[in-house]
Parts: structure tokens; C-alpha cells; sequence
């Protein structure tokens, strides 16, 4: 949601504006009455978390129990107005949070930023402890957020982790070396490396089971789908190598010869040779409902072909680091409108996720690790199809969110 802040302050002033869904804390030097409008969704009031009034830094991370975790950048054209870094101070001081650092994190969805004139606000909250590092992969390299904060580390890492055996996730990490962070220049790429095959489960959610009847009753395969959804054995197919897949931020395609297209929002697994889940990221299952109506053995070309895969923003990791009720929130909009909304959560997944992996590492080797699409619980009706210039918003709860333009 979008909130209004209005900031006036004399010289040397600074106190804190907020409301239903955010707040910012900046101090003005000479600057009065600026109006920015700040995308923040905390989902709390801060006067009565606070008490109304103005408040430091650190009282507002103690109150809002992010510890360290709150960094603003301001600036009025070439003027800094405010700097505080992650630790409570001036970034000067130690905080460490300057503009470029600010930048590293609204480019990762970690900050916001807002513009109003020559104003320029960008503010960042850690996550809290309790949630999981990411790893970012960047054009320009690798980032690791840890307790609150970025960090570069070596390009072999996320091959590393794929490509280990039982047991050794942890010492990877542990062990991984960390630097400052220089730059996020270039695009954001998929969380897997190029050789690492993906992989999807179909009819793991009651919606899904209807959805894949319906387009196929004409076909006479529906039955097919009614039978697999209470099978000891799932449906599996291949969907990608990591180097066909895209990011966050890149285009996805509908096939030419498709006349019904959807997105399929998916939590997907990241496993490494060992058979081991060890991370977490949103997926994109882009298919024809038209050509996999048609006939079910043209499933491989309803679901694998250029622009149809899409992973992101980043890899959670750690096992236990997802929330076992976390939501999955699929968004579609056109020319600006929302077109379709909706959501499920993991609770309505029917199967197991280690029985999922048991299954497509039972009679398969993987080198170098594989994705594991989980299945859609969140299905357009037979009314929508996607179009060129859509934008598709997926978002899991505890891993972030994943768009993508609708080439």
C-alpha cells in the first residue's frame, strides 16, 4: 500500500512521520515541508507503537525489534540531509550505509526509494533474525544478505552449493568468505547455474487437479489427472536447464501457436546432488493450457520452450527457513489495472517436499544439483489468457517477489 508522509522540521530537527503502513526517520538540516510518498508495507502504526512524536533511530529499532536493522539515506540534490547507517550512526562513523550501499538494496527489493523533486529518500530495514540468508546473483557477481546485510562473495559459490553432497551445506557457508559490497551493476539472474536441470511437479494443489480436468475433458484425459492427484507416484516432468531459465525483471514469452496461456506461480526447491533441499526461491511454471488440453502427451511442448521458465529473485537458504503455512500470492496486471489476484498457501500442497525429491532423485543422478518446481495452487479461469505487456507479480512469503513482463 502507498503512504503519504509530510516532513517539516527546522534546522538541525529531525523527528519521525508515519502511519498505517510505514515510516521514515530523517533529519533536516535546512529543508522544510517535503511531501514523499514511501512504499514500505510494514503493516503496523507507528503512533502506537511509538506514542506519536518524534524518536531516534535507535528507539525506533528497539521498538519495532529490528536491533541494528534500519538505514536512511537523504539527499536534496547534491546535499546529503541524512545518513545513518546500520549501526545508529552517521555511515561516516561505521554505520556503513551510505547512498551506494542504500542503492545495492532498493535495486534487491530489500529498501525503498522514492523521489519528489530534487528530495531523494531511500530507506532500508533488515529482516528480522529469525529469517534465512539469501543469496543474490547479479551480473556483476554474487551477494550474500546475512543478518540484515549484504555481502560479496566468490561466483563459484551458488555451483558450490549445488553441485555438493549430504552433509556439506553447512560447511559451505560457514566457511565462505565475505567482502564489501562494490556494485550491483547488470542485470538480476536466475538463482541456479546454467548447467542445473529444473524440474516440475504437476496436480500437487486441488486447484491445479480441477484446472488440468477441465482444459483436458474435451481430450477425454482428464481422468488422467483425477487419478495421478491421489497416486503414490507423482507426476514429474522436465521444465528447463538453469541456462534457459530468466530472472527477475526479464520477459517471459507465450508460445505463438497457443491460444490459452497462463502463469503458474510455484514454490520451487533448490536440491543438491546429495538430495538435499538446502534453499528456496519463487518460480514461474509458464504454460499453454490450449496445446496440454489438446492431448496430454503434448505436455513437453505446452511447458518447455524459450521464455517459459523464470525463477527468482533469490535463493533462501537453509532447510527450515520457510514458514510451513507461507503464502503464494499471484498478481497480474495490464495497462496499470489488476486483471487477476489471488492466493494460496503451502499448507494446501499435497505433497510432502522430500517425497517430491525422493521421487525425481530415485532412479536420476544430478551432478550438478536440480530445481524442483512444486506445482500451482493459484490457476487463472478459463476466461484469461495471458497477453503481451502483462506484468506478472508471483510473491512467497519469506522469499521475496518475482516480476516478470509478459514479452
Amino acid at each position: 500500500m502507498f503512504f503519504e508522509f509530510v516532513f517539516g522540521a527546522g534546522d538541525g530537527e529531525g523527528f519521525l512521520a508515519g502511519g498505517h503502513a510505514g515510516f521514515a526517520l530523517v533529519q533536516f538540516n535546512e529543508f522544510t515541508e517535503f511531501l514523499a510518498v514511501v512504499f514500505l508495507e510494514l503493516g503496523f502504526v507507528v503512533e502506537e507503537v511509538l506514542g506519536g512524536g518524534g524518536a531516534t533511530l535507535e528507539e525506533v529499532n528497539h521498538a519495532l525489534g529490528l536491533g541494528r536493522g534500519l538505514g536512511i539515506w537523504a539527499g536534496f540534490g547534491s546535499k546529503v540531509i541524512a545518513e545513518h547507517g546500520s549501526e545508529g550512526g552517521n555511515a561516516d562513523a561505521g554505520g556503513g550505509f551510505s547512498k551506494e550501499v542504500a542503492a545495492v538494496y532498493e535495486k534487491l527489493g530489500l529498501g525503498e526509494g522514492v523521489e519528489h523533486g530534487d528530495f531523494r529518500l531511500l530507506v532500508w530495514r533488515s529482516r528480522r533474525q529469525d529469517v534465512g540468508m539469501k543469496l543474490h546473483c547479479l551480473e556483476s557477481g554474487l551477494l550474500l544478505e546475512k543478518g540484515g546485510e549484504c555481502h560479496e562473495v566468490e561466483n563459484e559459490l551458488l555451483k558450490r552449493l549445488f553441485q555438493s553432497g549430504k552433509g556439506e551445506i553447512e560447511e559451505i557457508l560457514n566457511t565462505t568468505e565475505v567482502g564489501v559490497v562494490s556494485g550491483t551493476e547488470g542485470k538480476i539472474l536466475p538463482p541456479v547455474p546454467a548447467d542445473t536441470e529444473i524440474w516440475a511437479a504437476g496436480v500437487t494443489y486441488m486447484r491445479s487437479k480441477s484446472a488440468r480436468m477441465e482444459e483436458s475433458e474435451k481430450a477425454g484425459g482428464d481422468i488422467f489427472y483425477d487419478l495421478v492427484y491421489d497416486a503414490e507416484r507423482p507426476e514429474l516432468f522436465f521444465k528447463s536447464m538453469g541456462y534457459r531459465a530468466v530472472g527477475n525483471g526479464a520477459e517471459i514469452r507465450v508460445r505463438e501457436d497457443s491460444s490459452w496461456d497462463v502463469p503458474e506461480p510455484e514454490l520451487t526447491l533448490a536440491v543438491n546432488a546429495g538430495g538435499e533441499i538446502f534453499g528456496f526461491t519463487v518460480g514461474n511454471d509458464v504454460s499453454s493450457r490450449s496445446i496440454e488440453g489438446e492431448n496430454p502427451l503434448y505436455l513437453p511442448q505446452a511447458k518447455v520452450y524459450n521464455g517459459s521458465c523464470a525463477v527468482g529473485p533469490c535463493l533462501l537458504l537453509g532447510r527450515d527457513a520457510l514458514k510451513d503455512d507461507a503464502f503464494i500470492k499471484l498478481t497480474i496486471t495490464r495497462s496499470g489495472e489488476a486483471v487477476f489476484d489471488d492466493a494460496t498457501d503451502l499448507t494446501q500442497l499435497k505433497r510432502g517436499l522430500e517425497e517430491l525429491v525422493e521421487a525425481l532423485y530415485r532412479e536420476l543422478d544430478f551432478p550438478n544439483g536440480a530445481m524442483m518446481m512444486t506445482g500451482t495452487g493459484v490457476v487463472p479461469g478459463t476466461d484469461f489468457t495471458l497477453q503481451t505487456g502483462d506484468v506478472v507479480r508471483i510473491e512467497i512469503e519469506g522469499i521475496g517477489t518475482l516480476e516478470n513482463v509478459v514479452a
